[in-house]
């Protein structure tokens, strides 16, 4: 009985020490919006229009390079480990002349997970 009394305390200490957390950041981008963008045709304020202020501006030798993210994380932290997992989305698009001169997209998910010790 007494060792049904320790694992149970133990157990719900563990249990009790894990954390969750959510965190969101940019807005999610709609693929639809991406594929009807078109080179050398779409204009800057269409761009703005679809996706609204981008997260960074940066200016390069071919224009300006305009970058919206949008990240959806969750994460569990215990004792000795941490586990995150979410979605994650990259719009680059190249702006020359206040018109699309190219883009790239990529999404997928966030998987990681880690172990160590607790200090």
């Amino acid at each position: 009985m007494r060792k049904l009394f320790l694992f149970l305390m133990i157990s719900i200490f563990v249990i009790g020490c894990a954390q969750t957390s959510h965190s969101v950041m940019g807005t999610a981008i709609d693929p639809a919006n991406v594929q009807a963008i078109e080179k050398n045709v779409t204009t800057a304020d269409q761009i703005t229009q679809k996706f609204g202020a981008p997260m960074n501006k940066a200016m390069t030798d071919g224009g300006e390079i305009w970058t919206y993210m949008y990240m959806d994380t969750q994460g569990t932290t215990g004792l000795t480990s941490t586990q995150v997992s979410g979605k994650q989305q990259k719009l680059d698009v190249m702006i020359k002349d206040g018109v699309v001169v190219n883009y790239t997209y990529n999404e997928g998910p966030i998987a990681m997970q880690g172990t160590g010790s607790w200090y």
